[in-house]
């Protein structure tokens, strides 16, 4: 670790941690990130630039009470990867490498939290939720380059194809017209200045305005609480005292429903066997989003389907997500400035 630039987004270190090798690509340290769950311990695969080679992943374990356990862990994951890993203190410096060849592959060591004897505690509902999720928000702000196109079906019948981009911090939105009346357009946030391009005329628009509607289109804008199941239940108080109070059926998949002690909303239905969000019931009723057809991106489970039903209306706003792409080829010609 001596001579490393790191730069990682969102990163800061609280207790003691562990860190498996580094890796060029990020199904490889998803790979490893499995290994981890499959030793007892959620890892976070986190995205980082070393000086001399470029970018690599490597998975982090976090929130290690203390040097044993960290130990533990080391040893945990060692033995289930084969390959080498690291403890490292509060402060983030590495105080030791644990070998895979000084461990016993069929080691059982118990996880973090799972101590021989005690019996299991009830853990919070968005717990499972959450690891079956993966850390959606973190691997798009880690991604250099996010492009993302999906088709918008409104209630009235128009039809819509969206293209979001965003590489570095610039942005670009294209909306085109599949069906019925559309207003196509292209908004670009490039630097410190931003344009509206509509109807063949270009027009510098106020960049802050300009930043905030791209991002009403971009993933988070789509699906927020998907991308960040712990930080919505950090922002909202009430999602975090979800009680289990029954099952239920969403599109075929049987699911767990969770809402809170006395009122009928928000209520969250889980997956039972899978643990994704199927559907969100929000201001008693009058707000239902349906997520359906998940698929794996770089680790994290994401919607292809969205519906939204808003204040009882008769037809549902629906987004079918063709693209996800993380850190392939932008067309230059998208992001480039006006002349």
């Amino acid at each position: 670790m001596t001579g490393l630039l790191a730069f990682v987004l969102g990163t800061a270190f609280a207790g003691w941690s562990v860190e498996g090798p580094s890796y060029t690509n990020r199904s490889d340290a998803n790979d490893y990130a499995k290994s981890a769950k499959d030793a007892g311990y959620k890892g976070r695969v986190i995205r980082r630039f070393r000086d001399g080679s470029g970018w690599e992943f490597v998975v982090r374990v976090e929130d290690l009470a203390n040097a044993d356990e960290a130990q533990q862990a080391a040893e945990s994951l060692a033995a289930a990867a084969q390959v080498a890993a690291v403890v490292l203190d509060e402060e983030g410096t590495v105080v030791k490498r644990v070998e895979a060849s000084e461990i016993p592959a069929d080691k059982g060591t118990p996880a973090k939290g799972e101590p021989e004897g005690d019996a299991p505690t009830a853990a919070p509902w968005y717990e499972a939720v959450s690891e079956a999720h993966g850390a959606g928000l973190a691997v798009l702000s880690e991604a250099e380059r996010v492009l993302v196109v999906y088709t918008r079906k409104l209630p009235d019948g128009r039809i819509a194809r969206h293209t979001y981009v965003r590489r570095g911090t610039d942005l670009y939105l294209r909306i085109e017209r599949v069906e019925g009346e559309v207003v196509e357009s292209t908004t670009l946030a490039l630097g410190d200045a931003a344009w509206l391009t509509t109807g063949g005329s270009t027009k510098p628009q106020d960049l802050q305005r300009s930043r905030e509607t791209i991002e009403k289109f971009s993933p988070t804008g789509i699906m927020p609480i998907i991308l960040d199941v712990e930080g919505a239940v950090g922002t909202h108080e009430m999602l975090g005292s979800l009680a289990k109070t029954g099952k239920g059926d969403v599109g075929g998949v049987a699911v767990d429903l969770y809402a809170p002690k006395g009122a009928p909303t928000p209520e969250v239905a889980v997956g039972a066997k899978d643990h994704l969000v199927r559907r969100i019931t929000l201001d008693g009723g009058k707000r239902v989003h349906e997520f359906s057809k998940y698929r794996e991106v770089e680790g994290v489970q994401l919607p292809e389907r969205i519906l939204s039903i808003h204040d009882g209306a008769s037809e549902p706003d629906q987004i079918v997500v063709e693209k996800i792409e993380l850190d392939g080829e932008i067309p230059d010609a998208w992001l480039a400035a006006p002349k």
